[in-house]
């Protein structure tokens, strides 16, 4: 990684500098405001879609927050003025131009006459982009993040722009990342879904729809025909039954004349591979593969759509079944599937060259393809979650690659841990060439100020660096690279962290705060020191109590301390209450008790494994009216037999009274390879947990979990769960 001098940022933006103004001044550069006074109108059509009448209020309150002026905004133009035309006004209709080839987004902002300025896109979308992309590139406007306090706008007592045409379009013509406290603020990062992909199968053949006319389109189920839930992922359709293909044409024609506007239709596949068609090929995830199978009835689906709708787009997940491009099939060219698998693995050069591999393949497979990106940053992981040179490297080469559309999982917490993560990937989605350092450096610089965005890249860097160089060296790493995603309810990436990181990051903080000048600047440092807070807050106390195991008589109060001695000796089984069992389905993995091979004594509960999804799980739930501060949960755990490549491990998660998770940074848990354990010794494990504060009464779910194992025994015995004392901490 890079470090970065005071003396490199205050050179870099002192040339920033000069460019600006440079440009600013040259020939023929258009005054749209004067020492402070509007010299321009905004004219806009009649009528205008919402988002581009937000996008219009934006352009106004943001010249006026910078210059002072006030542009008014008219219906009517006026030959006899300066005017800003935004979108397909009559002025602008009346210039013929070819904006249809911009496509849905691309944008121009050009200069036809010496008064004239226009906005304009291929669609309203891109005219909307059109706005944000003036503001940014005249004005000087940055959304780093979202809030109002996450807005820049530079304080100027004119504005004069240069008449200069400009054509912009994205490399990614779909961009999309899901996410919370950021929808007003992703479409000023010109985010647009236009190519679908989620799970849609079971919409499509909807079995309240189609199951008493066609039960032939759904699956049998132990051998019967069965109507499937309505709102099920559980089931796939009978792809090659007769009649399915021309029901799919006739919904999706009828979708797209009721919905003009809409660019795209997924055919995603449901969330599971239960196919009920024979496999030849196990794929690349070692799942059965159904690639041709899938495809060839997608293909019929789009050439039957296209015969009247010939614009419109597909999408569909590259996922379980349809991990890999079919052997058979070419795919249909108006089908984008989507690449399923969190390029964080990029880090590692296993991972870096299984996507790259996959990538290319697919490619040759299907001329335009997506990706679908795991980036879940701070309200799922408990640390930030920032690797911007790597994202810059994947993007780069996607785009290179055949990628044109990226979907992206992130949902971000409202303190914004990951800084300017979400900012940079956008930036990068639209132009791969996008410079990383020079608006990674932007972003701290307008964030807190120059002097405060030394510390504040330092913080950032040193979050990288643990995530590129150490992350990869945890088991938790090794177990899930390559996977679809990093599973961040397992605190594994936490394993190389020392309280030597915490201290520095600390202190970086300390600077930023005591750096920052404006108060703007100091308002955004507070900000990000309150998120360093939540991080040391959340983290801080896991890596103080590593190895601590107290006692059964030191917790204050002692919830349960089970030795599983049943009245009756009878084998049971069933999982006796209150303790339940679950597992992924269909998983056959068996909960029982175990009256011979106790740890102390004769009994324990078990896990027969044979058979078992994705996980198999003990639980047993509490009400807490009253939280403590924090919670110890210990237990013995015997294995025999299991997969080398399983996990095994416990937590505690938390739910509200109405059944709904807290945040899942808040679980806790600790999960080993199966390799660490010594076949049939006992092992004892210890898990702390925090829970979240100031949520009044809550449920806590105390969990034993093995997960990709499909054999062996794994047995539990002697469980201990209470509040520990603050002394611990």
């Amino acid at each position: 990684m890079r470090r970065i001098g005071l003396l490199y940022l205050m050179g870099w933006f002192a040339v920033a500098a000069v460019c600006i103004s440079s440009a600013r001044a040259a020939e023929g550069a258009i005054d749209l405001v004067v020492n402070g006074k509007p010299a321009a109108v905004i004219v806009t059509p009649a009528q205008l879609p919402e988002f581009v009448q937000l996008a219009v209020d934006e352009l106004v309150a943001d010249i006026a927050a910078s210059t002072g002026a006030t542009l008014a905004v008219e219906r009517v133009s006026s030959p006899d003025r300066l005017e800003i035309h935004v979108g397909q006004t009559d002025y602008v209709q009346s210039l013929n131009l070819p904006l249809k080839e911009l496509g849905v987004d691309g944008f121009q902002i050009l200069f036809p006459a010496a008064n004239r300025v226009v906005l304009a896109g291929g669609s309203e979308t891109g005219t909307e982009f059109a706005v944000y992309d003036f503001l940014e590139r005249y004005v000087g406007v940055r959304w780093l993040f979202p809030g109002e306090i996450g807005t820049h706008v530079p304080k100027q007592d004119g504005l004069a722009i240069p008449a200069v045409p400009v054509e912009s379009r994205p490399a990614y013509i779909s961009r999309v990342i899901s996410t919370y406290h950021a929808e007003r603020w992703l479409h000023q990062q010109k985010q647009h879904w236009t190519i679908q992909q989620h799970h849609n199968l079971n919409k499509l053949f909807a079995p309240d729809k189609y199951y008493d006319r066609h039960p032939e389109f759904y699956p049998l189920i132990d051998g019967k025909r069965q109507k499937p839930e309505p709102e099920g992922y559980d089931w796939q359709p009978v792809l090659d039954a007769p009649g399915i293909v021309d029901a799919a044409v006739e919904s999706i024609d009828r979708y797209f004349d009721e919905n003009p506007s809409v660019t795209s239709f997924s055919l995603g596949v449901n969330d599971n591979n239960n196919f009920n068609h024979p496999a030849t090929y196990e794929n690349s995830v070692r799942l059965k593969d159904y690639s041709d199978y899938y495809f060839n009835f997608t293909n019929q689906v789009i050439e039957g759509v296209m015969k009247t709708h010939p614009d419109k787009w597909f999408g569909c997940l590259a996922y379980v079944g349809v991990t890999d491009p079919p052997r058979n099939v070419k795919v249909n060219g108006r089908m984008v599937p989507y690449i399923c698998i969190d390029r964080q693995g990029w880090a590692s050069e296993q991972g870096r060259q299984k996507d790259m591999e996959r990538t290319r393949n697919w490619h040759a497979a299907a001329p335009v393809i997506g990706w679908y990106d795991y980036i879940y940053g701070g309200d799922m992981y408990r640390i930030p979650r920032i690797y911007p040179h790597l994202m810059g490297q994947y993007i780069k080469f996607g785009s290179e690659n055949g990628v044109k559309a990226m979907y992206a999982e992130l949902y971000a917490s409202p303190e914004w841990i990951d800084g300017p993560k979400l900012y940079l990937f956008m930036k990068l989605l639209w132009d791969p060439n996008t410079d990383v350092d020079q608006t990674l450096f932007e972003w701290y610089r307008l964030a807190v100020g120059e002097k405060a965005s030394v510390p504040l890249a330092e913080y950032f860097q040193h979050w990288e660096e643990y995530w590129i160089k150490r992350v990869p060296r945890t088991d938790w790493f090794k177990q899930y690279v390559g996977r679809v995603y990093m599973d961040f309810d397992q605190l594994g990436y936490l394993d190389e962290l020392k309280q030597e990181d915490l201290d520095r990051c600390r202190k970086l903080m300390e600077q930023v705060v005591a750096l920052a000048d404006t108060p703007q600047h100091k308002a955004r440092a507070a900000f990000f020191a309150r998120g360093f807070e939540r991080v040391d807050n959340e983290v801080g106390y896991l890596i103080r109590l590593r190895g601590k195991s107290p006692a059964a008589g030191d917790h204050e109060p002692l919830l349960l301390n089970d030795s599983f001695k049943p009245v009756s000796g009878e084998l049971d089984q069933k999982v006796p209450q209150p303790w339940g069992g679950w597992q992924n389905s269909p998983g056959t993995a068996r909960f029982y008790w175990d009256h011979q091979h106790g740890h102390d004594d004769a009994h324990c509960l078990a896990i027969d494994a044979a058979g078992a999804g994705t996980s198999a799980v003990y639980y047993r739930d509490f009400k807490v009216d009253h939280p403590a501060q924090m919670y110890h949960l210990s237990t013995q755990i015997q294995v025999n037999g299991v997969n080398p490549d399983a996990y095994i491990g416990i937590e505690i998660r938390w739910s509200r009274p109405d059944g709904k998770y807290v945040p899942r940074r808040f679980t806790a848990n600790r999960f080993y390879s199966a390799k660490l354990f010594k076949e049939g010794q006992w092992t004892k494990l210890d898990v702390f947990s925090k829970p979240p504060p100031d949520q009044g009464p809550l449920t806590m779910s105390m969990r034993l979990a093995v997960v990709y194992s499909t054999q062996g025994i794994i047995r539990m015995d002697d469980v201990v769960l209470g509040a520990v004392p603050k002394r611990m901490d």
